[in-house]
């Protein structure tokens, strides 16, 4: 992810007059009502916390990397030390049902830290890192004590000493990533945008948040365009590794962590796989339909196999419908990066994907699980190999893929497949699923489709297990257009556009290969 770490990314969605946001601050609390458990220490001193209250989680609701108006989506400003009282005044208007959270770019302050981490008026409970540098693990180690300690160190805590940290990139991923390009983690960490932070770097950051960088395109990912994946075309590779690395992650994440990914519908940054006219100078850029040419040890693409293999926006549902049933938390939405579409959009397209409402009413259960681990094979089963037309494969290679969930007090299980290949396929299940075994196994899925199916169990009689009792192709009223252009934003967005009076920094130019290009995740 990019950021100028000197801009305060979307700061001018702050109040300019912060005494008038505060004559209107919708349910402020007093500290003592709030937070029983503060007592102060003096006005303009640090707070001493016994107990500081425990994080507010999502419920079906989103962050993304600007300030917006989106229903369900919090708004989670940049802090820099010349934005914190502004970002303080933003954060009193909310009550404490709602889950605060801010976007940390560059280092802060210890006065800053103070100022937001120990405000008897609010509490934390997300602090989305973004910070990029070959120093970020340190960076990580000092924020996550600000965060937590009146003196940046240990002893008495802050009232948001309970929130969740992590940072774009950091992960609990044990061993090398299994859908990252060979030797990509042993890239230069100074590389902004670089995602293959190891389990030991998450560990000595002291995080408690995993944050896998899920962007379609990434070159942090394998593609057949780049001549390293098996997958059977481009949208394939796009749509299912990143599923498959969420996956990685859920099955490595530490007890009592969370897992929000930065995800995006296409960001090709740095990705010369993807670059259709494979030239770092002038930008990069995805053109379905349009052959590529062979370069930098690259193979060559014919114009057949790049046609129709973008990311549509229900390709993007679905997918953000996985990420909840491969063990997400949230999701953390970066910039949108297909021209002709946009972030209003792209944003109510992955809420679509999230509360798909059968999926949404399992998650309700108190009893479910996901089809994952245990459920599925072994402790740490990744749920990647699938049988396509009575083969197993796995998910790379075959281009589908299927997640799930199911409660056993509802008596219900729904299940996820998606085939990205261009060719139908008959998809089939395990014979067993959550204890118990499939009457209904075997499914036609066609080319570049999903397919949604939903079981009720039977615990005895000759139907005993799981049997259909509903199918149906997810989010056909969403486009399925997988021909727009590809950038890693979009050049002719309109910042105006964006939102009321929300500011945002163009991203910092950098050199690269040489070239000087547009710093953009």
């Amino acid at each position: 992810m990019f950021a100028d770490a000197d801009a305060a990314v979307d700061q001018a969605a702050l109040p300019s007059n912060e005494s008038t946001l505060k004559k209107n601050l919708r349910g402020r609390r007093a500290c003592a009502a709030a937070l029983a458990c503060v007592v102060a220490l003096g006005s303009g001193s640090a707070l001493a916390v016994t107990n500081p209250p425990a994080p507010t989680v999502p419920n079906d609701q989103f962050f993304a990397w600007f300030v917006n108006t989106t229903g369900s989506y919090v708004s989670s400003p940049v802090l820099t030390d010349k934005s914190a009282h502004a970002t303080s005044a933003f954060l009193e208007q909310f009550s404490s049902s709602r889950p605060l959270a801010v976007k940390v770019l560059s280092p802060i302050s210890d006065a800053t830290a103070q100022l937001i981490f120990n405000n008897s008026k609010y509490h934390i409970s997300y602090v989305l890192g973004d910070l990029e540098s070959p120093n970020a693990v340190s960076e990580l180690q000092t924020l996550t004590n600000q965060v937590k300690y009146v003196n940046a160190q240990s002893g008495t805590k802050n009232i948001s000493a309970n929130a969740f940290i992590g940072n774009f990139g950091f992960t609990n991923i044990v061993g090398s990533d299994p859908t990252a390009p060979a030797q990509y983690q042993q890239n230069a960490k100074n590389d902004h945008s670089f995602a293959g932070w190891s389990s030991s770097d998450f560990a000595a950051a002291k995080l408690n948040l995993q944050m896998p960088e899920l962007y379609n395109g990434s070159a942090s990912f394998r593609n057949p365009a780049a001549g390293n994946s098996t997958a059977p075309n481009i949208r394939s590779a796009d749509f299912i590794l990143p599923i498959i690395r969420l996956t990685e992650t859920a099955v490595n994440n530490p007890p009592g962590a969370q897992i929000i990914p930065w995800i995006s519908n296409f960001n090709n940054w740095n990705n010369l796989a993807l670059d259709s006219d494979r030239n770092p100078a002038n930008g990069y850029k995805f053109v379905p339909g349009q052959a590529i040419p062979a370069a930098f040890g690259l193979p060559a693409v014919s114009a057949a196999a790049t046609k129709n293999q973008m990311t549509s926006n229900r390709d993007f549902a679905t997918q953000a419908a996985h990420y909840r049933l491969r063990g997400a938390t949230s999701l953390d939405l970066f910039e949108q990066g297909e021209l002709g579409s946009d972030n209003e959009t792209v944003r109510k397209v992955a809420r679509t994907g999230w509360t798909e409402p059968h999926i949404d009413a399992l998650f309700k259960a108190a009893d479910y699980k996901l089809l994952l681990g245990s459920q599925t094979g072994g402790s740490k089963d990744l749920n990647d190999d699938i049988i396509v037309d009575g083969k197993t494969q796995s998910d790379e290679s075959a281009g589908a893929i299927f997640s799930g969930i199911f409660s056993l007090t509802l008596k219900k299980m729904d299940v996820l497949m998606s085939n990205m290949d261009d060719s139908n396929h008959s998809l089939t299940l395990p014979s067993q699923l959550a204890g118990f075994n499939l009457n209904t196994k075997t499914f036609e899925v066609d080319g570049g489709a999903s397919l949604l199916v939903e079981y009720k169990l039977t615990n005895s009689g000759p139907s005993q297990g799981w049997s259909v009792s509903y199918q149906a192709a997810p989010f056909t009223s969403i486009d399925n257009n997988r021909n727009r252009v590809g950038v890693p934003e979009p050049t002719t967005m309109s910042l105006a556009a964006i939102t009321m009076v929300f500011g945002v920094s163009r991203r910092r130019r950098r050199k690269h290969d040489g070239q000087k290009t547009q710093k953009t995740r």
